[in-house]
């Protein structure tokens, strides 16, 4: 018998000793920071200037970012103006002026005091030149597959304009886009009827109610005449949406912004494009124009903006040129009880500024 369960003890105390000898391995992860945040926006355009103030904790598993409350806030110019700021949501500061813009030659520095006493300061940051947009155009997107053979899937949006002759341009694209939503409120099956996947909706009290939706993913997109100073920008990809038979409405914007800018942005860029890792740096925390005034040594990340913004609103006809494979979204039935505000974070009942119909 003894012989019996010998090899089963000797495999036992083996793995035994293996166990005893391995050391637990335990990163040494630095002190919460607290660093502050800085995501500060100054433009031509009327009710595009915002500053957002939070606290990054890059290496902790508390919250990353923290909103930064009770800070004041204000913009100087060259000639001694001063822009107010103030909070209208936790972090969040507008101007107090909601007519203030970015004016031609102007140069402005971001002031920040927050409620521990420190000061912070931006370089100061000169207004670019408008470089305007000559078009925007869609063009079909197509997929060559085994079964429907060669079949349109979605559309792309295409920019194009002109580099000014000056050596020195850099250039950041986006693109908002707005729809109106018959629904403010979205129920699954019972106990309003039908099975779980069975869409119920209550309708907006105000109508029309617009919804805006924005960029979440792989949204910077930089540009720079280093290569085609003077020359023509041509077919600039701005984004891919999908393919229904409706249409589809898109504000674009081509910013004007500093080398200062581009090289922030294109930092950013490289390390969103590189994280995942536990040990890669996180996005927040790339150094940009703000200092603490009394303390060089203390962290501040992020990038106080001036840029000098074209834009361009449109409805794009998706209407297919061939055979089309759509992507429209669920049928929603009307709950025919009631109905809810067009309230929310990016609801509202104001048109968008181009929309014409």
């Amino acid at each position: 018998m003894m012989k019996k369960f010998l090899p089963f003890l000797l495999y036992a105390s083996l793995l035994i000793g293996i166990v005893s000898c391995i050391t637990p391995f335990e990163a040494e992860v630095p002190d919460d920071e607290r660093s502050l945040t800085v995501q500060a926006y100054l433009s031509n355009i009327v009710g595009d200037t915002r500053v957002v103030l939070q606290r990054a904790a890059p290496f902790t598993t508390q919250s990353l970012l923290v909103s930064e409350i009770g800070a004041q806030v204000w913009v100087s110019d060259l000639e001694g103006s001063r822009i107010e700021f103030s909070e209208v949501e936790r972090g969040l500061y507008l101007p107090l002026d909601p007519g203030f813009v970015a004016l031609q030659n102007g140069q402005y520095t971001l002031n920040i005091n927050t409620r521990d006493g420190k000061s912070y300061r931006s370089t100061a940051e000169r207004l670019p030149t408008l470089v305007p947009i000559e078009k925007v155009y869609r063009e079909p997107r197509f997929e060559d597959r085994i079964v429907e053979g060669l079949i349109q899937t979605s559309w792309d949006v295409l920019l194009d304009a002109q580099d000014p002759v000056e050596l020195g341009n850099y250039y950041r694209w986006s693109w908002v886009h707005y729809l109106t939503v018959p629904f403010c409120q979205i129920v699954f099956g019972p106990p309003f009827g039908g099975g779980p996947d069975r869409l119920n909706g209550y309708p907006c009290c105000d109508q029309p109610c617009y919804e805006k939706v924005v960029c979440t993913q792989n949204c910077l997109n930089l540009g720079r005449d280093a290569l085609i100073n003077g020359k023509k920008l041509s077919r600039i990809f701005i984004q891919t949406i999908p393919h229904c038979i409706t249409e589809y409405y898109v504000e674009v914007q081509q910013r004007s912004i500093s080398q200062g800018a581009y090289d922030y942005w294109s930092t950013v860029q490289q390390l969103s494009a590189n994280t995942g890792g536990m040990f890669d740096v996180a996005p927040a925390a790339v150094r940009g124009n703000i200092r603490n005034l009394s303390d060089p040594q203390d962290k501040v990340y992020g990038y106080f903006e001036v840029s000098n913004v074209a834009e361009v609103g449109l409805f794009l006809d998706r209407t297919p040129q061939g055979a089309a494979l759509l992507f429209c979204g669920p049928t929603v039935t009307p709950f025919p009880l009631g109905c809810f505000p067009c309230q929310g974070l990016n609801r509202s009942t104001v048109k968008p500024r181009y929309w014409t119909k």
